[in-house]
């Protein structure tokens, strides 16, 4: 079983947020798939980044196309991680300091949930 993070859709913003495109994860994610590994593809919701139709939609089409992929899990995006990286020296590009709701992401989740066979949950 893996957990597997899928943060982006847009390559353009997945480069601008996490430092380097999402070609490398789709690959890696292509083959666990093609290894017949157990996939949890773990989504975390970021609002003003990827809170939108077009990666809702980009979630989906992944679990879609990959039958590996046994749930999809959205996260709901928190601010815990911001201090460790200004810790490590690390530039923090986000800056929202608050708390996405259980309730929100459940909607998102909702969403997605009708374009995919997959289960979606929303972690807690």
């Amino acid at each position: 079983m893996f957990l597997f993070d899928y943060k982006l859709t847009d390559t353009e913003k997945h480069k601008e947020y996490v430092g380097a495109d999402n070609h490398k994860i789709l690959d890696n994610l292509a083959a666990l798939n093609e290894a017949g590994a157990k996939i949890v593809l773990r989504c975390p919701i970021i609002p003003l980044v990827n809170d939108c139709e077009a990666h809702f939609k980009g979630i989906a089409e992944i679990a879609e196309a990959y039958e590996s992929i046994v749930l999809v899990e959205l996260m709901p995006y928190h601010s815990l991680g911001l201090s460790k990286a200004k810790q490590i020296g690390r530039e923090v590009c986000y800056n929202e300091s608050g708390f996405l709701s259980l309730e929100q992401v459940g909607i998102y989740a909702e969403h997605i949930q009708a374009l995919t066979e997959k289960k979606v949950l929303v972690s807690k």
